[in-house]
């Protein structure tokens, strides 16, 4: 596989449901946390689709430390 090919194939972002299964928690939530910001890396494209950066998110499980504000569940 070509530098470019492999480039290419890697994801940069990750969608807010992908994003909640990560985290354990539900869609809902995630889509309401993206909203206020709360969810690392967000991203808005276009109008109304919101994805998250893949570096962020990654960061965040990696560091395991990741809790939701308080009161949002």
């Amino acid at each position: 596989m070509t530098e470019d090919r492999q480039m290419a194939d890697e994801r940069l972002v990750y969608s807010v449901d992908e994003v909640a299964r990560m985290l354990s928690i539900s869609r809902n939530l995630a889509f309401r946390l993206a909203r206020q910001k709360l969810l690392p890396g967000v991203i808005h494209v276009g109008g109304r689709r919101m994805v998250c950066a893949k570096a962020k998110v990654d960061a965040l499980l990696q560091a395991g430390d990741w809790q939701p504000p308080a009161g949002s569940r």
